[in-house]
């Protein structure tokens, strides 16, 4: 046995669990207003805090000492004082900022809750239903991504999207798949004053905290909202955008569902799919041409690069005399480019007949 090996696996183990038990109570400053309180005041001894936050000053101690050793906060030994630095509450303090992270942290609880059920469908199968997570798992997943939805949507996604922008606001019809508690809808919704907008999810508790929302803008008429899956999708009445935020990639079957979808959109009618991780977003628009990838948003793809992994030959739909186009529009964050490419060259080759 290499004992070196051995004692590095060991200290990351103990390192993890250092990590997961900081995560917890980073949720748990988080609920208490620890770091909201901590936001641009400096240096605070656990008193101070105590004080500022209406916290007992033993518990304000101990979550201190926590967040220090998981490098969250700094701490001055000298004075025994504790700085939660600009750097950090930028993350951390307030939770209607697009830069908010703490949220990622909130599903923590859920998840947790759940390994009796996990473990039980590991060793039976049957798997863990949606609900079973518990009625706080859709509120945590929509405040994953909710302020950057709604900072960006409609001022800085949609812009790239000049047709879409068009049809919105000429009245148009625009669905959200998996939506969720709404905020991709609300957005929607409020940036596109006279559209009409639908989001649909599988999950009841969901759909009845999204129509808990509606009355948030003026004519809530136009923000509907269904129990329904996406191979319920009716495709008699097209829509002029319909989207998925992170739902994609969780779906039984995400090809089929992509072929739902196609069906459902009106001849020229836009779909956008932002994956996990923003990794990379792919808008297809239904027109009769060829494949044409067009490449814009943060950070451009070279044409070069891009021509030599596409496919340019026409993509025929069910119907013998229909060539259908998508055109690629790809928002990324850093993300090395044969990733880009790669990842959205093989959604393409995936879709085959079902687009």
């Amino acid at each position: 046995m290499d004992k070196q090996k051995s004692n590095a696996f060991m200290l990351k183990l103990v390192g993890d669990v250092s990590t997961a038990l900081a995560g917890a109570l980073l949720v748990v400053g988080d609920r208490a207003g620890l770091f909201k309180a901590m936001a641009n005041a400096g240096a605070l001894t656990p008193a101070t805090l105590a004080e500022r936050s209406g916290i007992g000053e033993r518990y304000v101690q101990e979550w201190l000492a926590v967040m220090a050793g998981a490098g969250y906060v700094e701490y001055d030994a000298e004075q025994h004082s504790f700085t939660l630095p600009d750097e950090h509450a930028l993350f951390l303090a307030d939770s209607e900022s697009e830069y908010y992270l703490a949220s990622l942290f909130q599903s923590l609880p859920t998840m947790a809750a759940a390994i009796p059920q996990l473990v039980d469908a590991f060793k039976h199968g049957g798997g863990v239903s949606f609900k079973d997570y518990g009625s706080e798992l859709p509120r945590t997943l929509a405040d994953m991504n909710r302020t950057v939805y709604e900072s960006r949507l409609v001022k800085t996604w949609m812009p790239f999207m000049p047709e879409v922008v068009q049809r919105l606001t000429d009245g148009g019809r625009a669905l959200d798949v998996g939506c969720g508690m709404g905020v991709v809808p609300l957005a929607l919704a409020r940036g596109f004053p006279a559209a009409h907008i639908t989001g649909i999810d599988v999950d009841a508790h969901s759909i009845a905290l999204a129509k808990a929302r509606s009355a948030e803008i003026e004519d809530p008429q136009r923000l509907q909202y269904q129990q329904l899956g996406v191979e319920e999708l009716p495709t008699d009445t097209g829509w002029d955008f319909i989207s998925t935020f992170d739902v994609i990639h969780d779906l039984p079957d995400p090809v089929a569902a992509l072929g739902h979808m196609r069906r459902a959109l009106n001849q020229g009618g836009t779909y956008f799919r932002l994956p996990a991780c923003c990794t990379a977003s792919v808008v297809c628009t239904a027109s009769r041409s060829r494949w044409h990838p067009v490449a814009s948003g943060w950070e451009r793809v070279g044409e070069k690069n891009a021509h030599a992994h596409w496919p340019h030959k026409p993509v025929s739909s069910t119907s013998s005399d229909s060539i259908y186009a998508a055109r690629l529009w790809l928002f990324t964050r850093c993300v090395p480019e044969h990733f880009k490419l790669a990842e959205i060259c093989n959604l393409l080759c995936r879709l085959g007949n079902c687009w």
